[in-house]
């Protein structure tokens, strides 16, 4: 008898720690959930005002109006989109390097992208600094393709990433 009493007991005790164990965990959830989105959509926010003020290459649209931006972590949010290349890619780069020159911003440095699986040349990166901001071009296939490349026949495009600089270091 004491002992159903006492297998009773536990078996009521395991099922409210456990009930009460999902309840403290969704309301712990919930709480970070919610406090981390705030301050994700503030750093979105913050991000979005410090887009540089120009136009998309061959468009009417402002880049501000363009990029997509999002944030993984409270710490880490990013604008980019991705363009298909109708023109030569050296226009599209003088366009944007010229545009962001004449806003302050610095060029900081070039970057030949490596498919380290066969050490094929497969992208141009170019970075441009102001502040604590860093504005990336990111063309793919490289700009000059040679004929003999894999990459020869892939549809050009180029990315634009937006974001602090701890983000996108090199």
């Amino acid at each position: 008898m004491f002992l159903q009493n006492l297998l009773r007991f536990y078996k009521t005790q395991t099922k409210v720690n456990i009930v009460s164990m999902v309840i403290l965990g969704f309301v712990l959830l919930s709480s970070w959930f919610w406090t981390g989105s705030t301050e994700k959509s503030e750093l979105e926010d913050e991000i979005r005002l410090n887009i540089p003020d120009i136009m998309v290459y061959d468009s009417k649209e402002a880049l501000k109006e363009t990029l997509i931006v999002s944030a993984r972590t409270p710490n880490t949010a990013m604008a980019s989109k991705m363009f298909s290349i109708s023109k030569d890619g050296e226009e599209i780069k003088k366009y944007y390097t010229d545009n962001l020159l004449k806003l302050g911003w610095k060029y900081s440095g070039y970057e030949a992208q490596i498919d380290y699986r066969d050490n094929e040349h497969d992208a141009d990166i170019f970075f441009f600094d102001k502040g604590e901001y860093r504005f990336l071009l990111y063309f793919s296939p490289p700009l000059e393709v040679k004929k003999e490349s894999k990459y020869f026949y892939k549809k050009p495009q180029y990315t634009i990433h937006f974001a602090k600089k701890r983000v996108l270091d090199k």
